[in-house]
């Protein structure tokens, strides 16, 4: 019985053997065969992987820029009212422009570029605002782009003029903005601020009251929002000052109106 197996398992190495020899050649091929088809499952499976990694990220584009969009047209109907509603109470038309880049002079915002030039009609000097109120003046002008002058850079040659202005709740409580403040408290943080001075020691103001342009100058027309009193003290003259809140952020400024006097 030993005998016969082990004859049997003789028998099996040979043909096992003679089989090797013989289909060598195929045998490799076929295990070539193998190890390609499980590289290539293993290359499908990670392109597939990048697909899916692709798709969410194209996915996650689309509704981004859906989001913008419907962010932008948002904007654009909030400024279209506030257009409406400013040209209805005022004897003034506006002009819609774009902003691009906004110029620092340190952490204070000087100017910002805007996509309205000659051809549009932009005149050197034209008062410049936001539905927050009055942001700057024009002060160059190409043939299709401009420089707005902020008013946060008051004192500076491009918007050396005053702003005159008044109190929207007392017309006869009048002053003038010259300066405006960027100040380093002892937290380490700024607080920026406008200055308006010659305010008559009699004057009926408070906190809390808001701020217009006068018209008187003629550079800035009358009735546009400037900003709101935030607190009041007595000056080395028989005038007072009071501290005006900066109610605008230039670098978050993505347009403006430039204000027209109606023909």
């Amino acid at each position: 019985m030993a005998k016969k197996w082990i004859f049997f398992c003789v028998c099996f190495i040979a043909v096992i053997s003679f089989l090797l020899i013989s289909y060598k050649k195929e045998l490799l091929e076929f295990i070539s065969l193998i190890k390609s088809t499980s590289s290539e499952i293993a290359i499908t499976r990670k392109e597939n992987d990048i697909l899916k990694r692709n798709a969410l990220v194209f996915q996650a584009l689309v509704k981004t820029e859906l989001n913008n969009a419907e962010y932008q047209n948002i904007v654009l109907n909030e400024a279209l009212a506030f257009k409406k509603r400013f040209e209805e109470e005022t004897d003034f038309i506006l002009q819609y422009a774009s902003c691009s880049t906004v110029s620092h002079d340190g952490i204070i915002a000087t100017s910002l570029n805007i996509d309205l030039g000659a051809n549009d009609g932009i005149k050197k000097d034209m008062a410049v605002i936001t539905q927050s109120g009055l942001i700057g003046l024009i002060s160059d002008v190409q043939e299709h782009s401009s420089v707005v002058a902020l008013i946060t850079n008051l004192g500076n040659e491009q918007t050396s003029k005053a702003i005159s202005v008044k109190l929207k709740e007392n017309n006869e409580t009048t002053g003038i903005i010259t300066e405006f403040i960027n100040e380093k408290l002892d937290t380490g943080n700024d607080e920026q601020y406008f200055v308006m001075k010659k305010i008559e020691e009699n004057s009926k103001i408070e906190a809390g009251n808001t701020v217009i342009t006068s018209g008187l100058g003629g550079v800035f027309p009358e009735g546009i929002r400037v900003g709101t009193i935030d607190s009041i003290s007595n000056s080395s003259t028989l005038t007072r000052e009071a501290r005006i809140k900066l109610e605008f952020n230039p670098s978050q400024i993505s347009y403006v109106f430039i204000v027209e006097r109606r023909s």
